[in-house]
């Protein structure tokens, strides 16, 4: 296993520029990369305004919750409020010949991980956008746990049951990828060549924002499953819009997930940027 790097305080937010944290707090907020609630282990130091954490909030603690937490449950990740952390899950059992809903003990339940299956960004096919929305027709299921099925089926009086799994809104997990590719790039600037960051104005949920699909995809086909439990990086590309880096994510890939693209950089890119952030001018500060 390879240490996890460390990153020098960046000293001003990656997606607005605020060289403060709010009106109360001059110290910017240190930014997970990948969340800390999947096993996130890579931070970017000083890099985070509190305006910008609570946008960022709205969508990423939907998906820790709504969308991974059945996987976070099951494997017993870490969480800042165990306290808060369910006890019971609704399931459905068939009972007496009837589906019914039940309140099961976490430790019982068999739950399901559901991943969308998107395709490439748009931006990499060199043409205007096509789509608004990004496309969350196609899924993976991936099997977490089996759970206790004969305490589950003995404590209930069940002969069937249904494996508990998370909602999915594909905008916010879209905006997931984005918020950690971005990060991702800007903590490895130094080698990324015409580092010229796109991502910020999208996951601000700016109006002039290309829309989610241009920027945003992943790869229809499905990979083995990988040794690591995420796996991120940088690829280099050229397009008529001149160098395009690309960062490929793949969260819980040990589990058989979906692989993902976001495009971080555009050297020319074809639509405004209003929140211009650290590039590679800037150097390390």
């Amino acid at each position: 296993m390879q240490p996890t790097p460390t990153y020098d305080a960046v000293g001003r937010c990656i997606y607005c520029d605020a060289r403060v944290h709010s009106i109360h707090r001059d110290k910017l907020g240190d930014e997970h990369i990948i969340p800390e609630a999947i096993n996130g282990s890579l931070v970017l130091p000083q890099a985070a305004c509190g305006r910008c954490e609570g946008a960022i909030s709205k969508f990423e603690q939907y998906c820790m919750k709504q969308t991974l937490g059945p996987l976070r449950y099951a494997l017993g990740l870490k969480t800042k409020r165990p306290k808060d952390r369910p006890e019971t899950l609704p399931l459905q059992l068939k009972i007496g010949g009837e589906w019914v809903t039940r309140d099961v003990p976490v430790e019982l339940a068999p739950f399901t991980l559901l991943l969308p299956i998107f395709h490439p960004p748009e931006i990499l096919y060199e043409r205007e956008p096509s789509r608004t929305n990004i496309n969350t027709e196609s899924f993976k299921f991936v099997n977490m746990s089996a759970g206790d099925p004969s305490a589950l089926f003995a404590r209930f009086g069940a002969t069937e049951g249904r494996s508990y799994q998370g909602s999915l809104i594909g905008e916010r997990f879209a905006l997931l990828l984005a918020k950690i590719a971005h990060g991702f790039a800007t903590a490895e600037r130094d080698d990324i060549d015409h580092f010229n960051p796109v991502l910020a104005d999208t996951i601000l949920r700016e109006p002039s924002a290309p829309p989610l699909p241009y920027l945003i995809g992943g790869s229809p086909k499905l990979l083995p499953a990988s040794q690591e439990i995420h796996e991120i990086g940088l690829a280099r590309g050229v397009t008529k819009f001149g160098v395009t880096w690309i960062v490929p994510i793949r969260l819980f890939g040990e589990f058989g997930a979906p692989s993902y693209q976001v495009v971080v950089s555009v050297e020319h890119p074809p639509f405004p940027i209003i929140n211009r952030t650290i590039g590679s001018e800037a150097g390390k500060p």
